[in-house]
């Protein structure tokens, strides 16, 4: 990630000013709750009760980062971004099908040329998809830059209505009138009532810090609402989770090198506001985390334990929906290199899948079950 320097004036003022024209442009969601959460139905020896690992290697492109996968029956549909270099024009977003035994061939689905033929405007580079499916549709939100690095991203949104297999033009949202830059998506969306999803997004340029996206069921921009401020720290890709239809917690990424942990902020109303964010226990060296609830009383958290590097790949439970968090199992460790960018699915069969990149060449693919959960964290 880029580092933070001091900014003009100029660009201070333009921004803010962009964001409160916004908000007085934006049509507005109503007073929205969330859609209580649905847990997966856990078989719990659907791994036989084993951690198995594996990996993803021989893909395009001499670096890979960011997977993003979600379920789709038994199987998988993941996605991530390659090329020759991360933020490079040649970078292009991939996709393959896990059938619960491997994965196929990777297909490219966007690249710079295609959104430039779609949106008729000059792009550089591309990265950090996310998946949404509704039904038979799938939706792909993911950054795109038309200039400079990621501070200069937008979110790009595109429509497959066959889960996968075909796309549609892609677009982008104007999250600010003035400068619309610096708007990067990261983790999975928040189902709303009303038919609207919320899509957490982070900002890097002047200030560091994370907002929500209510989209409507058009996936039109309909409101933002921040979910951390400056005032909370650098503090940027959250990861949420509703607890019922008025609670959720988000968990973040900490920027800030003098309090190097992952940090919680809550809401009580819906996701209308956010507490300021705390630190928690757990370390956390400027790198991302991902959340995936498995019970009420059983959350998972992937992550690197360490306030210095990424160096291992760690799993921790919390049994009280996020307030603690207890580190159970290492999944990987090196010595050289690094280890990030961490996600987590469960398939229909009950099987719990964790991947991460390893030194942006490879993803790392870890299956495990409730039982093998149970022991390890007893």
């Amino acid at each position: 990630m880029p580092k933070s320097h001091s900014r003009p004036v100029w660009l201070v003022a333009a921004l803010a000013a962009g964001l409160l024209l916004l908000s007085a442009l934006l049509p507005g969601a109503p007073q929205t709750n969330f859609v209580p959460p649905e847990y997966p139905g856990l078989n719990p020896n659907a791994n036989g009760g084993r951690l198995i690992s594996g990996s993803l290697t021989g893909l395009p492109g001499k670096k890979v980062h960011a997977l993003h996968a979600i379920a789709i029956g038994k199987g998988l549909f993941a996605v991530w971004y390659g090329g020759s270099k991360e933020a490079r024009p040649d970078v292009a977003i991939y996709a393959a099908h896990y059938d619960g035994t491997g994965f196929g061939e990777p297909r490219r689905i966007l690249d710079s040329s295609k959104v430039m033929q779609d949106q008729r405007a000059y792009n550089h580079t591309l990265g950090n998809p996310v998946l949404w499916k509704d039904a038979d549709t799938l939706w792909l939100f993911a950054a795109q830059v038309p200039v400079g690095g990621w501070s200069g991203s937008q979110v790009l949104v595109m429509q497959s209505p066959d889960l996968g297999r075909s796309w549609r033009r892609s677009r982008f949202y104007v999250t600010s009138p003035f400068i619309n830059i610096s708007t990067l998506p990261k983790s999975q969306p928040l189902a709303l009532d009303g038919g609207y999803l919320a899509l957490p997004v982070y900002h890097e340029l002047v200030n560091q810090r994370s907002e929500l996206l209510v989209l409507d069921r058009k996936m039109r921009l309909a409101d933002k609402r921040w979910l951390s401020r400056a005032a909370d720290g650098r503090l940027i890709q959250p990861v949420t989770q509703p607890i019922n239809t008025a609670e959720a917690i988000a968990l973040h990424r900490s920027m800030d090198p003098a309090s190097p942990y992952v940090h919680l902020s809550a809401t009580s109303d819906g996701g209308n506001h956010w507490s300021k964010a705390r630190p928690l226990s757990l370390p956390n060296p400027d790198a991302a985390i991902h959340l995936l609830a498995l019970k009420p009383e059983l959350w998972l958290l992937i992550y690197n334990h360490s306030r210095k590097n990424r160096q291992s790949m760690d799993l921790a439970i919390s049994r009280n929906q996020g307030r603690n968090w207890r580190r159970f199992h290492t999944l990987a460790r090196v010595s050289k290199g690094r280890l990030g960018y961490p996600w987590m699915v469960v398939t229909e069969d009950g099987v719990i899948h964790a991947f991460y990149t390893r030194n942006r060449t490879s993803f790392d693919h870890h299956k495990f079950d409730l039982a093998w959960i149970r022991r390890r964290a007893a």
